[in-house]
C-alpha cells in the first residue's frame, strides 16, 4: 500500500475553500489540519452563538471548553438571547444555546447573569431539569411547560435569514428547519 501525502501549502489552500461543515470533517481526517486549525474552529463558536445552533453544538461536541470559556459563552448567550415566534401571538426565548451551556456547567448564579432578572426563572428550570443523561434531561424538559421552546414538538415560524460573509461575498441562507436539542 502506497502512502500519499499532500504538502502543507496545498492543505492550507484546500482548508480555506471548504465550507463550515467540511472544515469540521477535514480536521478529523488530517492531523496537520487539526493541529493548525483547531484553535481557529474552536473559537468560531463565538460567531455561532445565538445564530447557528447546528455549528454551535458541533463546536461543543468536538472541542473542550474550560469553565471560564463556558461562563463567557453563557453570558453572551444570556445577553443576546433571541426571540422566536411559535405563532403570531406566541413569542419565546430561543433557549437551545443556553441549554447546552447549562449542561456543561454554566454558572447561572454568576453575578453578571443574575442581573438579567427576566431569565433567572428559566435558567433555574433548565438547571432543575438536568438528570443523569441527556435523554432523561430532555424528557424532564418536555414535562416543564415554561421551557416550551426546548420541547420536542415546538415548531417556530422560521422567517429568519442567516447571513455569512466570506472573502468579501455575502451569503444568505434561509432557515427551513428547526434543529431540536
Amino acid at each position: 500500500m502506497k502512502l500519499f501525502f499532500l504538502p502543507d501549502e496545498i492543505i492550507e489552500k484546500i482548508f480555506t475553500y471548504l465550507n463550515e461543515i467540511d472544515k469540521f470533517s477535514f480536521i478529523h481526517i488530517n492531523s496537520y489540519s487539526y493541529q493548525n486549525y483547531q484553535k481557529e474552529l474552536k473559537y468560531k463558536i463565538y460567531e455561532y452563538i445565538t445564530d447557528d445552533y447546528f455549528f454551535f453544538r458541533k463546536c461543543l461536541q468536538i472541542f473542550k471548553y474550560d469553565k471560564q470559556e463556558i461562563l463567557n459563552l453563557g453570558i453572551i448567550a444570556v445577553e443576546n438571547i433571541r426571540l422566536i415566534h411559535e405563532s403570531k401571538l406566541r413569542l419565546y426565548y430561543d433557549l437551545r444555546f443556553i441549554f447546552e451551556l447549562v449542561l456543561l456547567g454554566f454558572d447561572i448564579n454568576h453575578k453578571i447573569v443574575r442581573k438579567y432578572y427576566g431569565i433567572n426563572f428559566i435558567l433555574n428550570k433548565i438547571r432543575k431539569s438536568i438528570s443523569f443523561s441527556r435523554s432523561e434531561t430532555i424528557l424532564n424538559i418536555n414535562n416543564e411547560i415554561s421551557l416550551r421552546s426546548l420541547h420536542y414538538l415546538f415548531e417556530p415560524l422560521l422567517n429568519d435569514v442567516l447571513t455569512y460573509e466570506k472573502e468579501g461575498h455575502r451569503y444568505e441562507i434561509y432557515q427551513k428547519q428547526w434543529i431540536y436539542i
